[in-house]
């Protein structure tokens, strides 16, 4: 995936942006341009307590995870941020010769990714895929030759597609090629604070890798504020870049106008009820065959359903 190619697609979203159509963010662009380091370090800082968490319920989860599915050929994750939660997994089932394959569109987080299975003595795959396109996905999982997989979505990853059910219905659609393929999802759910959970966005690690994409495409990113709030009625946080100055961008074909006050969405996360992304799974295909949780922290191991109500 070219540096061009990357940078069309986030033009493209911001044209669209400004002229209000909202049907796409700029999270999975973040990690690019040095924002997997940013990540990290945001990651594992002490007030960012999610990450910990996960961990904990990976490794209580992972014996339950064998003994449900003994003959999966191999894990995918999508997303594999620094690579720990799925080493946890792995080392903790015991299964050291798995076949683990890490996706992300930057190879900036897939190195990091690897140096830490390197550092653990475990082995796997780190390639560049956009899984949030369907046919990328699909073209990956066919590689798998009808070997039962585990798919990883960790660290609240799911929750930053702008529809979170839509996204579900079509990977339905793509494991079930194999009935005993399985979707391990991480995320956090809303305890009814959203001043606590705005609050671990609000870090200047976090303010610096939400502007990541833009200045992909030429945008000043000094000159400007970022406004991160919980958004009730969507139930999701949202990360807003508001232009200070004018600015013209031309790069690639396009041509972009930003003036004083202009808003760009760089990124959401949902935070729903547990009620809410149980329906969620549910409606899109999707049955809970195991969860464990810490606080506001879920973990949950879902199995396609034969038949979608």
């Amino acid at each position: 995936m070219t540096t061009e190619h990357v940078q069309a697609q986030i033009l493209q979203i911001v044209s669209d942006q400004l002229r209000g159509d909202y049907s796409d963010s700029l999270t999975r662009f973040s990690y690019l341009n040095g924002g997997a380091y940013d990540f990290v370090c945001m990651a594992h800082a002490p007030d960012y307590l999610g990450n910990d968490r996960e961990i904990r319920l990976v490794s209580a989860m992972a014996l339950e995870i064998r003994q449900r599915i003994p003959c999966f050929g191999q894990i995918i994750e999508l997303g594999p941020g620094d690579g720990a939660k799925a080493a946890t997994l792995i080392e903790r089932m015991d299964r050291r010769s798995v076949a683990y394959t890490g996706l992300d569109i930057s190879q900036e987080m897939l190195r990091i990714a690897r140096q830490t299975f390197d550092g653990r003595d475990l082995s796997g795959d780190f390639e560049v895929c956009d899984w949030h396109d369907p046919s990328c996905l699909d073209a990956r999982l066919r590689k798998n030759n009808g070997r039962a997989a585990l798919v990883l979505f960790f660290g609240n990853t799911l929750t930053n597609e702008i529809s979170v059910g839509n996204y579900l219905v079509g990977l339905r659609k793509t494991l079930d090629m194999t009935p005993s393929n399985r979707l391990m999802v991480g995320l956090e759910t809303f305890d009814g604070d959203p001043h606590e959970i705005v609050k671990e966005y609000r870090t200047e690690s976090n303010y610096t890798l939400t502007v990541r994409p833009l200045e992909m495409i030429g945008i000043n990113t000094r000159a400007c504020s970022v406004d991160i709030f919980f958004n009730e009625k969507t139930q999701r946080i949202e990360e807003w870049f508001v232009s200070n100055a004018t600015q013209e961008i031309r790069l690639l074909g396009f041509h972009l106008s930003l003036h004083r006050g202009t808003k760009i969405l760089t990124s959401v996360t949902y935070k729903y009820a547990l009620e809410e992304i149980l329906r969620i799974f549910a409606e899109s295909g999707w049955r809970v065959e195991r969860s464990s949780h810490e606080s506001s922290q879920w973990m949950f191991l879902l199995a396609p359903m034969r038949k979608v109500r």
